[in-house]
């Protein structure tokens, strides 16, 4: 039943502009972090409802299972609050809460997905990514070598073949550039 449902499902924020200055001195630690690039086309994450969340999920196959696809989806950017009705069906509702911000936060482009609840996690927190989703890792124009080394490891660690990029300063500009480094 939702809910259930949405209270123990998390919330995963995107942008579509990896070289925005003011995205990486609020979200990046001041230029000293990383930026992870995503296929969108593979940041899906699949749901099996069985039949413990109940109706209102009618759609089942023959073993009385449904699965939902959670895909990226971009945030609308509004003047006022949205309306919330939670009767008759609260998925709208949901919807809304999670996909509107405020315009002043537009400039983040910002795309999100809802990540269903797992058999391990409850709300926020740590979920494995569906496979093959990660498209590339943008190292911060000040990060610290210990700090990329790290990500380096955790790279090798989970397998990943990715092309590594870094953002840079551009010279007389309050832009960056990224640039292929590896």
């Amino acid at each position: 039943m939702e809910r259930e449902l949405i209270p123990k499902s998390g919330v995963l924020s995107l942008s579509a502009v990896p070289n925005d200055i003011l995205m990486w001195s609020h979200y990046a630690d001041s230029h000293r972090g990383v930026c992870l690039k995503f296929d969108r086309s593979k940041l899906k994450f699949v749901q099996v409802f069985e039949e413990r969340y109940g109706e209102p999920y009618q759609r089942k196959d023959d073993s009385g299972r449904h699965e939902e696809s959670f895909e990226a989806a971009p945030v609308e950017y509004a003047e006022s609050v949205p309306t919330i009705r939670l009767f008759p069906d609260p998925r709208p509702a949901w919807g809304a809460s999670v996909f509107t911000k405020s315009r002043h936060w537009s400039y983040e482009r910002e795309w999100r997905v809802l990540v269903p609840p797992s058999a391990d996690v409850t709300g926020h927190g740590w979920r494995k990514l569906p496979e093959r989703s990660l498209a590339g890792v943008i190292f911060g124009s000040e990060i610290r070598p210990e700090d990329e080394e790290q990500v380096l490891q955790w790279i090798k660690m989970g397998g990943a073949q990715v092309p590594l990029f870094r953002a840079e300063k551009e010279p007389g500009r309050f832009e960056f550039g990224i640039r292929e480094i590896r």
